[in-house]
């Protein structure tokens, strides 16, 4: 069975934004502290991190159904190939209201 979608985890995905800020305090705090040729590889090397992109690693599956008896089901169900982070969601909605 394939996925209905993949995206981005939404934890990895703040991670990413932990640890690339975390890069950058670290780089701005050893400036004029460390030899300008290992200054200058470290901003490089952290420029490069910047552009790498994050991995669709979010699989996203879904079934809506239910419509023809009056009581519309909703069911989600995500999770992490990485952080094996996951969310399940399952709703019902009358949509024949008395």
């Amino acid at each position: 069975m394939s996925a209905d979608n993949w995206t981005t985890c939404p934890r990895c995905s703040d991670a990413r934004v932990d640890e690339l800020q975390a890069a950058e305090k670290a780089l701005k705090d050893s400036y004029g502290k460390v030899p300008l040729h290992e200054f200058v590889a470290a901003r490089e090397s952290l420029h490069d991190k910047f552009l790498v992109p994050l991995n669709q690693n979010w699989r996203e599956d879904y079934e809506i159904f239910g419509a023809e008896t009056g009581l519309l089901e909703i069911h989600y169900e995500g999770r992490c190939a990485v952080c094996k982070h996951s969310y399940k969601y399952n709703h019902a909605i009358d949509i024949n209201p008395v």
